[in-house]
């Protein structure tokens, strides 16, 4: 009898660090990009989390913003973005910065290779 389960994986966990601002600025943090491989075929149900600790007030001033932007291409120097899978703009307001974040999405089965 086949096994039914075989395409099922296991969890994996990759992970991507950037720095952090140390203060108020207009420039952008990219993480490594991570590689899905060259497989014709992705694995389904694929799930991505951004983890976002608290930017405090010193980061992100009031009226400042910050924006989490999830991409992927087919290259991997992302010349051509080839789709937009996240975007939100988070504005600090009452001196407190912008919150932690956790944010999670699916991967679509026609995802470009690199995200």
């Amino acid at each position: 009898m086949p096994n039914e389960f075989a395409r099922n994986l296991g969890d994996a966990a990759y992970f991507a660090t950037f720095a952090l601002p140390a203060s108020a600025s207009s420039s952008t943090n990219q993480a490594t990009p991570f590689d899905l491989g060259a497989d014709t075929f992705k694995p389904e149900n694929v799930e991505l989390e951004l983890s976002v600790p608290a930017l405090n007030a010193t980061m992100v001033p009031d009226t400042r913003t910050t924006t989490y932007i999830i991409e992927t291409c087919t290259a991997t120097n992302f010349s051509t973005i080839d789709a937009t899978l996240y975007t939100k703009t988070f504005t600090a307001s009452g001196g407190t910065g912008v919150a932690a974040q956790v944010i999670r999405i699916r991967l679509p089965s026609n995802c470009a290779r690199y995200i």
